[in-house]
Formats: C-alpha cells, sequence, structure tokens
C-alpha cells in the first residue's frame, strides 16, 4: 500500500473512531414537588471532556418567597454520537413529582398566599 493511501485510510478511521466515541449529550430532568416547576441540566460532553453545560428551570407557578426547591428527579437521557445516531438512552420516573400528583393537579396548600413578582430561582 502506498504511503498516501495509507494515510488516507488512516484519517477515515480516526474520523470514524472519533464521531463513535466524541459527542455525547446528557440531560437530567427534575421537579419540586412544592411549587410544580421543573428544571432540565444538559450537559455535552466531547469523549470524558465536558464542553458546555446549560440548567433551564421552568417558573410556569408561582414561588413564594420564603420557597426552597426540594429537586425530584424524574427522567434523564444520553445521546452518544451527532444526535444519537449511534445509541439513544432514555430512563424515566413513573411520576414527575415526588407527591405523585400531575402537572395540572391543584398547587399543595403549602405556603402563605404571598408570592413574588416575576420569577426567580434558587
Amino acid at each position: 500500500m502506498s504511503k498516501r493511501r495509507s494515510n488516507i485510510v488512516g484519517c477515515i478511521l480516526l474520523s470514524l473512531l472519533i464521531l463513535a466515541c466524541g459527542y455525547r449529550r446528557e440531560s437530567s430532568s427534575d421537579s419540586c414537588h412544592l411549587c410544580r416547576n421543573t428544571r432540565t441540566q444538559v450537559t455535552t460532553f466531547f469523549g470524558w471532556i465536558p464542553l458546555r453545560s446549560s440548567t433551564l428551570t421552568s417558573n410556569r407557578y408561582p414561588i413564594p418567597r420564603s420557597h426552597r426547591h426540594v429537586w425530584y428527579h424524574f427522567s434523564s437521557t444520553s445521546l452518544l454520537g451527532y444526535r444519537g445516531w449511534l445509541s439513544a438512552r432514555v430512563a424515566c420516573s413513573s411520576r414527575m413529582y415526588r407527591d405523585g400528583k400531575m402537572p395540572g393537579d391543584s398547587q399543595p396548600l403549602r405556603f402563605a398566599p404571598q408570592v413574588l413578582e416575576g420569577t426567580l430561582t434558587r
């Protein structure tokens, strides 16, 4: 095999290896049964090195002034390769909130009616 041809074959194999082992995206979803809000943490990896991490907190429901979130993990996903081309894994709990109620159910009566204007994440 000529040197040029072996270099091309080597580059193709290296590209396939990087594609197979490189890009990974993991997300984790949590909910607070006290205020009914949710958060999603997404981390992107290349190999084992984290490239980017972000947290999105949904504040659809009002949050009382003295509230501290009690996060309950209910879902996680892991994608390997571009958009999960090589593998995708999903794990979900049968309940979204620790108390077993659904998102549309009435809120628990644990707080005084005082709420903050706007949104607050803690």
